[in-house]
């Protein structure tokens, strides 16, 4: 015999059916005695080494399942016969009421039979879930009586300049109850030209990527019901204000879920007249907020959110942001380079307000600002999913002249009084 070659070489391809199986070096070594082959799992380490076997064979994977917040996975066990999907997802005590299948991967290989008798084909099931939220029960907010029109735009001047407070990230209806009173009063006291909602009206912890905290556990009508309720008192509080709304990463769950789960009736909209103009579709966050009735102005991206702005000025934009850097000011200021211009952003639920000068090539200076407005929402508690989060509560203004130019501001609630300017308001 060549003394590279070994006794366990002649069976090489019953070994690899074994590996196959996911049968374990001590397993292959029993196998192996039953048929008359004495042989110790270190030989047989020496042997796998030397073919290349040392890796388990391609196509197995340990049997069962693993579910996250909204997702799951379920894996059949190795048979040569597979039943249908729907009944592998069963036998794993999910349902299809609750879950929808939509990936299938079957994985197929030659393997040992169980009496060593020849080889059977083996396949093995992959099969991918997404939970069902059951959007077609939501509904719009309720009215609670009054209609408001949409503002008309005052027009600025040099000693009259326009004044415009942003707000956002109330992740209703886990807002700060204390602080929308005090902002309601700062509305009325101050009674802005024009309001942007900066986004994150409202939270959707039901449809969100995180897991289920029972906590944190408020349903989609809640979070459309109470986000509503912000918004009728914010105009209540100071009519002649003009707003307009963006939307956020929060807001954009319901149409991740949408898109994800009912994508034919996505753009689905009531019945209209063809010389009636076309309304929001249903399951939108204009549409469920009545923002319409509200006399709000929704900023439609046109695909995610990210893609949504507001020029403010020729100088000046907002967006909901999509950068969360460590620290307060590093996410404005990274936009800020990403955009390369001034802008007002959210999402953080931190405030800061930074600067940057630039020279250009022929030595001429240009300073642009970033902001973060920061949030509406509780800090206590992180929503849920952040630990004693470095958030803080408030809102920004700016203050725009006729020829673009502007100043910010910040207004910041802590411990239950209001700076703002040379202010201090408790409520």
């Amino acid at each position: 015999m060549n003394q590279s070659q070994s006794p366990l070489d002649k069976y090489r391809d019953d070994i690899q059916a074994y590996i196959d199986l996911g049968y374990s070096n001590a397993e292959i070594v029993r196998k192996l005695a039953d048929r008359g082959v004495q042989t110790s799992r270190n030989s047989l380490n020496r042997a796998k080494r030397r073919w290349g076997m040392l890796e388990a064979g391609t196509g197995f994977e340990r049997p069962g399942s693993k579910i996250t917040a909204d997702t799951a996975e379920v894996i059949s066990e190795p048979v040569e016969n597979l039943v249908t999907p729907e009944e592998a997802v069963e036998q794993r005590g999910l349902s299809l009421d609750e879950w929808e299948i939509y990936d299938v991967t079957i994985n197929e290989w030659d393997g040992m039979r169980a009496d060593d008798q020849g080889i059977l084909k083996q396949r093995q099931m992959k099969i991918k879930l997404r939970r069902i939220v059951p959007l077609e029960m939501i509904a719009p907010a309720k009215i609670p009586g009054k209609r408001f029109e949409v503002p008309r735009r005052r027009k600025a001047t040099d000693r009259n300049p326009r004044f415009v407070v942003l707000v956002g990230d109330q992740q209703a209806p886990y807002h700060n109850k204390k602080l929308h009173k005090t902002f309601c009063a700062w509305l009325d006291e101050w009674q802005p030209d024009e309001g942007v909602l900066i986004g994150d009206t409202i939270d959707f912890p039901d449809i969100s990527r995180h897991p289920d905290n029972p906590e944190q556990d408020a349903t989609l009508q809640e979070c459309i019901d109470s986000g509503y309720e912000i918004l009728y008192e914010y105009r209540e509080s100071s009519e002649k204000t003009h707003w307009q709304k963006l939307s956020g990463n929060h807001d954009e769950r319901l149409r991740r879920a949408t898109i994800d789960q009912f994508r034919k009736a996505y753009n689905i909209r009531r019945g209209k007249l063809p010389e009636e103009a076309a309304e929001s579709p249903l399951l939108t966050v204009p549409h469920l907020l009545r923002l319409d009735e509200l006399g709000i102005d929704y900023i439609d991206p046109d695909g995610d959110y990210e893609h949504a702005q507001i020029k403010l000025s020729p100088y000046l934009a907002a967006r909901h942001g999509w950068i969360a850097r460590k620290g307060s000011g590093a996410s404005a200021l990274a936009t800020l380079e990403h955009l390369g211009y001034s802008v007002v952003v959210g999402h953080t639920h931190r405030q800061s307000l930074v600067h940057k000068t630039r020279h250009d090539i022929n030595g001429e200076l240009a300073t642009y600002a970033a902001c973060e407005t920061g949030c509406m929402a509780e800090i206590e508690g992180g929503l849920g999913y952040a630990v004693t989060p470095d958030w803080q509560n408030g809102w920004a203004t700016a203050t725009i002249w006729p020829n673009g130019t502007f100043r910010l501001d910040l207004a910041t609630y802590v411990d239950g009084h209001l700076y703002y300017r040379d202010q201090r308001l408790s409520v």
